[in-house]
This record gives structure tokens, C-alpha cells and sequence, in this order.
């Protein structure tokens, strides 16, 4: 009927508009964090456990990207058990991976598998950090792009290009006292290295 219709329609309008001011809230909590972070705000940095930090991340990265862009795409997450807490902000954590999540989803539309792989374990080379590996099974970042893949500006997607950036993911991570570093691996498929330090 009419009136169902209607009622089908405000109801809609009304979910659309709650994940509207969800989404504008985050955004807000977002900006907000990257100022402070940038004042030299300390209180904006503390110990994080990066096991329960991807308890509650893998989860949530499907919720902020388009389904068509998702589909078949498999997580495969594998964290070090016991891992000691690491120095980093969980809002602004959670966003460089959300737009590792997004670049590996759109890298991997025409892939025949569509695996992320997210590992964390001790770094062997330096046991003052957690070593992060994400990678995918996409056709590989483009080599004339690699060697400046995160500078300002820089994107593998033309006019496409949205969310934090892969620039402003690699001053988050400094900012918490690690690195980020991209590669190809042998097999295809893009390999972000993530160094995170751990909190003392």
C-alpha cells in the first residue's frame, strides 16, 4: 500500500541519515585526534594491545567499504600470541589500516583470489618493535610509483584516490614512533611492513 511505502521510505531515510551523522562524527573524532597528535599532544599516544586492537578491527574494516568492492575478499589474520603493548591511538590506528583494507579491496576487483594477509609478531631485527605485515593478492603496486608511493599527493588511482592517504598514514605511524614500507612480493600482490614500537 501507500501508507507502507511511505513508511518503507521514512524508515530508510532515517537509517541513512543516523550512518550519515555516524560517519560525520568519526570524521570529526578523526580530524580531531590528527590535530591534537600534531600539537604534540601526548595524552593522544598510550599503550595499545595490538592483539585485542584486531579482535575489534578485522571485524569493523567490511562495515566502512562498499560490499561490491568486498566480495570474495577473505581476511587471514595472524597475531603473535602474548605480544607486549605497543605505542600508538586506536582511532588513528584504525584508519591507516581501513585505508590499507579500502587500496588492497580495490587493488584485488579483477584478481582470481582475494586474500589479505595481516600478521604480527616480534620484529627479529629489533625486539624494541611489533613487526606488522599486510598484504594481498593483488597485481602489486606499480614500480615507477613504489620509491614514492608515500609522498603527498601520490596515488595508484587517479581521480579515485579518497580516505587518509597512504602519506598521511605513514605520518601517523611515525608519529607513534614506527615506519611503514611497501614492497611487491615474488608471488604477486602488494606487502606493507609496519613497524610499531613498543610501549615501555
Amino acid at each position: 500500500t501507500h501508507d507502507e511505502n511511505l513508511k518503507q521510505s521514512l524508515l530508510s531515510l532515517r537509517q541513512t541519515t543516523l550512518s550519515l551523522k555516524e560517519n560525520a562524527s568519526h570524521i570529526h573524532l578523526i580530524i580531531d585526534t590528527l590535530h591534537k597528535l600534531q600539537k604534540g599532544d601526548t595524552d593522544t599516544i598510550g599503550a595499545l594491545d595490538i592483539k585485542s586492537f584486531f579482535k575489534d578491527v578485522v571485524p569493523l574494516l567490511n562495515i566502512e567499504i562498499s560490499p561490491q568492492l568486498q566480495e570474495d575478499v577473505e581476511i587471514q589474520s595472524n597475531i603473535e600470541k602474548n605480544l607486549p603493548p605497543i605505542k600508538a591511538n586506536p582511532v588513528l590506528l584504525k584508519q591507516v589500516f581501513v585505508n590499507l583494507y579500502k587500496n588492497a579491496c580495490e587493488a584485488m576487483i579483477n584478481s582470481p583470489q582475494k586474500l589479505i594477509k595481516i600478521e604480527a609478531k616480534i620484529d627479529p631485527t629489533d625486539n624494541n618493535f611489533v613487526l606488522v605485515e599486510f598484504s594481498d593478492t593483488g597485481p602489486g603496486i606499480p614500480e615507477h610509483i613504489l620509491p614514492n608511493l608515500f609522498n603527498q599527493g601520490v596515488t595508484t588511482k587517479g581521480q579515485k584516490g579518497s580516505g587518509i592517504g597512504l602519506n598521511q598514514a605513514k605520518t601517523i605511524i611515525e608519529k607513534f614512533g614506527g615506519s611503514i614500507s611497501a614492497e611487491n612480493k615474488k608471488e604477486g600482490g602488494a606487502r606493507f611492513i609496519i613497524r610499531l614500537l613498543i610501549s615501555k
